[in-house]
């Protein structure tokens, strides 16, 4: 980009010509390198545009920007992890076959990807994305849902408060924001989209069940449009829930053999129980490590690998602490 057309952006001149520089022409040289081409088309697309939330509008552009050019630089491995289906190690040799497909498990979308069926969300060091700022800001009708199905970011993610965007428009008393991130909610249900679901749950997002449109419940939703996996799923949520917690309370109380019983229960649920946060952002490895149970930090980490990969609710992974 020509520096003289930055260099008119970040210094400020009166009737008089007399500039108040903004940054220092290093600075400003670094700036027009690197933010130069993708602003100035932001600002673009803006006025052109001409939309009602200029500030909401020209940051979605640019995080759309930075999606894209990410996604074409290199490939990104995802801190929630839709799992394919592998054979599970078992580092006592226990039979596994000889279990019964427990029908009450949420089960993983049969996929080749490992990766998040979500865009690739930019978050601060606070763990924050764009939602969790757009969610205490104010909109016209439906604004903040138009925002959610243009970006695609997972809501359940959480910040180092270990509040969803959904908590942050709570906390502000915007009721407007939390129903439109419900109904985003709701829609995804609506147009059978259960591997974003299975994402939510596996993120820990503890407001599936209770959204609802236009008062219709989100499993009624999902029936209504005949999406009969959906459906399936959705009413398996409690159990699955149920389940993770007490694995969790088994980790906490240093009950091996118990964590070891319940992860081996069922092939697909002892996994999705392994990778499944609770409402702190925390997978059954965070805990372990948390509790410096070494034994049962190497029966997780080597029986499910895939925990290595997960963050936390400000997205540190366990790897090097293990």
């Amino acid at each position: 980009m020509n520096f003289v057309k930055w260099r008119k952006m970040i210094y400020l001149t009166d009737d008089n010509e007399v500039e108040i520089p903004i940054f220092r022409t290093e600075e400003g040289r670094y700036l027009a390198s690197s933010l130069g081409d993708p602003l100035i088309k932001g600002l673009t697309e803006v006025a052109n545009a001409r939309p009602k939330d200029p500030v909401t509008y020209l940051a979605t552009y640019l995080y759309n920007f930075a999606s894209k050019n990410k996604a074409n630089e290199q490939e990104q491995e995802s801190d929630v992890l839709i799992i394919p289906d592998r054979e599970e190690e078992n580092l006592e040799n226990i039979e596994n076959e000889n279990f019964d497909e427990d029908a009450g498990y949420p089960r993983s979308p049969a996929s080749d990807i490992p990766e998040s069926t979500f865009s690739n969300p930019n978050r601060d060091e606070h763990g924050q994305s764009m939602i969790h700022f757009a969610a205490v800001r104010s909109y016209s009708k439906d604004g903040l849902y138009h925002l959610l199905l243009e970006t695609q970011v997972n809501v359940g993610f959480r910040d180092e408060l270990y509040r969803t965007a959904r908590d942050v428009a709570e906390q502000a008393n915007i009721r407007e924001n939390v129903e439109e991130i419900d109904r985003y909610v709701v829609y995804l249900a609506a147009r059978g989209e259960t591997e974003k679901l299975v994402e939510l749950l596996l993120e820990g997002y503890d407001h599936i069940l209770d959204t609802e449109d236009e008062e219709v419940n989100i499993i009624d939703v999902a029936a209504q449009r005949e999406h009969e996996a959906t459906v399936q799923f959705l009413q398996s949520i409690p159990n699955y829930v149920n389940q993770r917690e007490e694995v969790h309370a088994a980790i906490r109380a240093n009950d091996v053999d118990r964590v070891k019983e319940l992860l081996s229960k069922n092939n697909g649920g002892g996994k999705l129980l392994a990778v499944g946060k609770n409402s702190l952002g925390r997978c059954a490895l965070h805990i372990a490590v948390l509790w410096e149970n070494e034994e049962l930090v190497k029966f997780i980490a080597r029986t499910y690998p895939e925990t290595l990969r997960i963050g936390d609710n400000v997205r540190i992974v366990q790897k090097g602490h293990v």
